[in-house]
């Protein structure tokens, strides 16, 4: 794709501008993705350790002989049903019978507030604000620093809002409690803003690129590409690293870790290198 474009638009050099802009979106990430992978670790480790507690496993126990116990993916996955309390969460049957529930209090202590990648999102939306090129100077002592974002610059700091709310605390209800119905319409909800992130992305650039020589529209081509490439590639490393975990998508099937987590998968390559081209856009 990008060979393509540079031999249409007669293009070989392309360049990577260090400004406020990419810098409060570069250090949003970071903190974004350290706590994220905090509260996803703490969620794993420590979720998977309250659920063998709560249903008197051995966590000395290997993989094979905790799934001998407890039943393979598939045998919980196809087993009877019993209700949580309220209804909103079900527990599969194995061979040993029901799997008791995490108490509410460890299972609250086991999923802490992603603080981090709260604060993260909303500094990459703030990043918005600011223009690509190094227009924004220094001012004199007393002067005020006056921000002219483009209207898509405001809609997609507002989409980061929302998509920051939308996956955080909501989600997390969700993923604890095993509501599926409730982390469809979630999904859903994250997938529309990731795709609205990735089209106002292009567009606040587009406007931004207008008055630039016959190279602007060749920066603009590839920025499209990047910001629509972005949000695919990182839904798509979630569904692998939902796969992977301890306490991922086999947790909201069957009610039960995953015995056999796999550490080396390619969702945290894919997660990252998406974020990688939504910051070089």
């Amino acid at each position: 794709i990008f060979t393509g474009l540079s031999f249409v638009a007669e293009t070989n050099v392309l360049y990577l501008t260090f400004t406020l802009r990419s810098m409060i979106a570069f250090f949003g990430y970071l903190i974004m993705q350290v706590g994220l992978w905090y509260t996803e670790f703490t969620w794993d480790e420590m979720g998977s350790a309250a659920w063998l507690e709560a249903n008197a496993g051995d966590k000395g126990a290997t993989p094979d002989e905790l799934e001998k116990k407890f039943g393979d993916s598939s045998a919980a996955a196809g087993g009877n049903y019993t209700p949580r309390g309220d209804g909103s969460d079900q527990v599969p049957l194995t061979r040993e019978g029901t799997f008791k529930l995490i108490p509410e209090d460890k299972l609250k202590a086991s999923f802490p507030t992603p603080w981090g990648f709260l604060i993260g999102w909303w500094l990459w939306g703030v990043s918005y604000l600011f223009p690509m090129d190094a227009s924004l100077q220094p001012v004199t002592p007393g002067d005020v620093l006056k921000l002219t974002p483009t209207v898509y610059g405001y809609a997609a700091a507002g989409v980061c809002l929302f998509v920051s709310f939308v996956a955080s605390i909501p989600m997390a209800d969700a993923v604890l409690n095993r509501n599926g119905q409730k982390k469809t319409v979630l999904s859903l909800m994250f997938l529309f803003g990731w795709i609205t992130l990735g089209v106002m992305t292009g567009m606040d650039i587009d406007e931004q690129m207008k008055g630039y020589d016959a190279h602007g529209s060749a920066c603009t081509a590839y920025s499209w590409v990047l910001s629509m490439l972005a949000p695919i590639t990182i839904i798509m490393s979630q569904q692998e690293l939902f796969a992977s975990r301890k306490m991922g998508t086999l947790w909201e099937q069957s009610g039960k870790p995953n015995f056999h987590p796999i550490v080396y998968n390619m969702g945290g390559p894919l997660f990252v290198w998406g974020w990688f081209m939504f910051w070089v856009a």
